[in-house]
C-alpha cells in the first residue's frame, strides 16, 4: 500500500513537471524565433552596408579618358560597361554616360566612348 502511494506521488510529480515544461516551450520557441529574425536583420544590414549601401552620387565622367573613367567607376565598386560611338571628340574620350551627374548609383554605369 505504501509503495503504491509513493509511486502515485512520483507519477503525479512527473505529470506536473511535464505540464510545466509544456507551458515553457512556447516561450522558448518565441525566443528562438526572435533570435533568428534578429540574426536575419543583422545579415541584411551588413550586406547592405558592405555591398550596396553607399548611395554616392554619380560623378560627371564626360570628358575623361576611358581609362580614368573606368578607374573612377571601379573605385566606387560599381560595374562599368563601355559602348563605343563615332564622335568628333578624340579617340578614347567619354562622350556620354547613362546616369546624370549627382544622381544615386548602385549598379552598372554605361560609358559611351568616342572612336574618333
Amino acid at each position: 500500500m505504501i509503495r503504491r502511494a509513493s509511486v502515485a506521488r512520483r507519477a503525479e510529480a512527473l505529470r506536473h513537471s511535464l505540464r510545466r515544461m509544456r507551458r515553457r516551450q512556447p516561450g522558448f520557441i518565441l525566443i528562438v524565433i526572435s533570435a533568428l529574425v534578429a540574426l536575419a536583420l543583422l545579415v541584411a544590414v551588413g550586406w547592405y552596408a558592405l555591398d550596396g549601401g553607399s548611395e554616392e552620387p554619380a560623378r560627371d565622367l564626360v570628358g575623361l579618358t576611358e581609362v580614368a573613367a573606368v578607374r573612377e567607376v571601379q573605385t566606387r565598386r560599381l560595374q562599368v560597361r563601355i559602348v563605343r560611338r563615332a564622335s568628333r571628340e578624340p579617340v578614347g574620350t567619354v562622350i556620354d554616360q547613362n546616369r546624370d551627374p549627382g544622381t544615386g548609383s548602385r549598379s552598372t554605369i554605361v560609358l559611351v566612348v568616342s572612336t574618333g
